[in-house]
């Protein structure tokens, strides 16, 4: 018998789904990205989706995960009560295979993500070779009256929570920190004036750049 289900009262209106997310890589995981379910669970969740309907679904730990949504080459799912994943997948041609994003994110309670990628046979591809690991120095805007330098405000942040949410639209990616969650108002507000709160990083079709 298969995990149990508990079906979410309400049902809404859905899409057609993508054959690449379901069936080539929600459904096969090799990476074991979605290694908290079963590949009974996660064959259920995706047959009743296509049933226009939202569950709930056991998971490895006990508790319970939740697709949250599927567009057409993205989804997203609350794996526990204190994470999340994201997955998009390249619309290109301009390269032999899809690159396949993956957004890991864990509330411990501030919000710190990690991104991975891999083409579409889950074989995980070098990070670098997409993106420049974001770092905390990445948010820092030094004004032009101040006497401080970028390292200065770095070596004043022991704990960098970092955050990303991928567009499902396009792909881009919104990269956060999460500081205020996490210092004190006073020391916070200390860091504010030499802080930005989030970046935006574009897909160009081969790889993620920075918008200025």
């Amino acid at each position: 018998m298969r995990s149990f289900i508990v079906i979410v009262l309400f049902t809404i209106t859905l899409g057609s789904l993508n054959a690449r997310i379901t069936n080539t890589l929600f459904s096969t995981d090799s990476a074991k990205v979605f290694s908290l379910l079963s590949p009974d669970a996660r064959f259920d969740i995706i047959e009743y989706y296509k049933a226009d309907s939202i569950i709930n679904m056991d998971n490895r730990l006990g508790g319970q995960s939740k697709l949250i949504k599927v567009a057409d080459d993205f989804l997203a799912i609350k794996m526990t009560d204190v994470s999340t994943i994201e997955m998009w997948i390249s619309d290109t041609t301009e390269m032999k295979s899809d690159v396949v994003v993956v957004n890991k994110t864990l509330l411990t309670p501030v919000p710190d993500g990690s991104l991975s990628f891999f083409n579409n046979d889950w074989k995980e591809l070098d990070s670098k070779k997409y993106i420049q690991p974001i770092t905390i120095a990445d948010f820092i805007r030094i004004p032009k009256d101040s006497k401080k330098k970028i390292n200065d405000i770095v070596d004043l942040i022991d704990l960098p929570f970092i955050s990303f949410s991928i567009s499902p639209d396009n792909g881009d990616i919104i990269a956060s920190q999460n500081l205020e969650k996490y210092l004190s108002k006073e020391d916070y507000a200390k860091l504010k004036p030499f802080l930005i709160d989030s970046i935006k990083l574009k897909w160009t079709g081969k790889k993620y750049k920075k918008e200025k």
